[in-house]
């Protein structure tokens, strides 16, 4: 077992049968869903899980051993996954209310609530209403108001994605990031506890001497400037 950041996370396998570019976004994400894995398996105590939008991190619980449900898009690479509920996240914006409902001990959304055109307080609701009482949710999700990105304004320059020409629901760029402090809001308006809130650089610097040191100098910043946001919430 190794150690990130105080926590000790499990390797990373990468998804088999992946293709070049899904191999790249596992290595530059690796930190990230190595830092997702460590907690899930800290927090996981017996019980039932479910991944939003499962990749990588239903992939390495499978081979653990775990019984994984999944809701959303899935990839064919993805064998065996319990139950699959196939659900379109946009569809609550016409229903203005979740629609899914479960009783789940360990909920994941890693990297998924920023391609989302739904309001947070609904996405909130939603995992609420399919988390059970005193069950654990792991969210991730970019800082909206990170170091690189707060430098790029400051040259004049947009950080942000465009909307995406060929954008469908569920296959987009990111829609809406978010800061620290308005997820923690919005998840204690919406019967959430917030148990740990991490703000971390962990994806990979390692592809240029610059990304290296933006990490070196990002890393001796205030936290609230690093990249990466993870929340662990539980459900009063």
């Amino acid at each position: 077992m190794l150690h990130f950041y105080n926590t000790t996370f499990m390797a990373l396998q990468f998804v088999e049968g992946s293709d070049p570019e899904e191999i790249h976004y596992q290595k530059y994400h690796q930190p990230r869903l190595e830092f997702a894995l460590g907690k899930a398996l800290q927090y996981y105590n017996g019980g039932s899980i479910v991944e939003l939008g499962p990749y990588a991190i239903s992939y390495n619980l499978l081979l653990e051993g775990l019984q994984v449900d999944a809701i959303g898009f899935i990839s064919d690479k993805i064998k065996g996954i319990n139950k699959l509920t196939a659900f379109n996240f946009e569809d609550l914006r016409k229903t203005g209310k979740p629609i899914l409902s479960g009783s789940y001990d360990l909920v994941i959304a890693s990297e998924i609530i920023e391609h989302l055109n739904v309001d947070i307080d609904l996405i909130y609701q939603q995992i609420a209403n399919l988390t059970a009482p005193k069950g654990i949710v792991i969210l991730q999700t970019p800082n909206a108001v990170a170091l690189k990105k707060r430098m790029a304004m400051i040259a004049g320059y947009n950080p942000f994605e465009k909307i995406r020409s060929d954008y469908t629901p569920g296959h987009s760029g990111h829609i809406r990031e978010f800061t620290m402090e308005e997820l923690k809001a919005h998840a204690v308006k919406n019967n959430f506890i917030v148990k740990e809130s991490h703000c971390l650089n962990y994806f990979d610097y390692s592809h240029s001497t610059k990304a290296k040191l933006y990490r070196i100098f990002c890393n001796i910043c205030p936290q609230s400037l690093r990249d990466g946001i993870t929340l662990i919430l539980q459900k009063k």
